[in-house]
């Protein structure tokens, strides 16, 4: 396969975004999953989840998209993602959970929903992580990973372009 016309130039854009201006390229992530709601969950003690996006339509209505976005100027630790995903199994035994599940709207569902946790990178894995991951029900998507997602819908112009279009995070 080859790669994308735009990937190299949305690849660094995705790379050199940091906090919450990285949440955007997740959320553009989940969007092309085809998650018809993203919420942004990100705050102050949000035990591990920063994003979630929900499947309403089609072959995958019931699937909840839950990210844990990171970023960092060299690689994330194995630790940060063994504190972070333990963080998020503590969080289901929560009242924050059932608040993330009622504003959601998954705690009504009548047919269930299945939960994907999803632990999000502007930048690369290290092979000590990709290897943790193995042993844990988590997807993980690196920087490069999600830049080539998209790259493949549009170009950086109209990524940014939709960036500004919704305006602060």
């Amino acid at each position: 396969d080859t790669l994308p016309e735009h990937f190299c130039d949305v690849w660094q854009w995705v790379k050199s975004r940091h906090e919450r201006e990285f949440l955007f390229s997740c959320a553009a992530y989940l969007f092309l999953l085809g998650c018809s709601r993203i919420f942004i969950t990100d705050t102050t003690g949000d035990a591990g989840l920063d994003l979630m996006g929900i499947h309403e339509k089609g072959p995958f209505k019931g699937l909840c998209f839950l990210v844990q976005a990171k970023t960092a100027q060299n690689e994330v630790s194995k630790e940060t993602l063994f504190s972070d995903y333990t963080k998020f199994l503590l969080l289901r035994h929560t009242v924050k959970w059932h608040e993330y599940q009622k504003a959601a709207g998954i705690d009504k569902a009548a047919d269930g929903i299945g939960l994907v946790y999803i632990f999000a990178s502007n930048l690369e894995f290290s092979p000590a992580i990709m290897e943790a991951a193995k042993t844990l029900p988590i997807v993980l998507r690196s920087g490069r990973h999600l830049a080539y997602t998209l790259s493949l819908r549009a170009d950086l112009k109209k990524w940014l372009a939709a960036r500004d279009h919704l305006g602060t995070l």
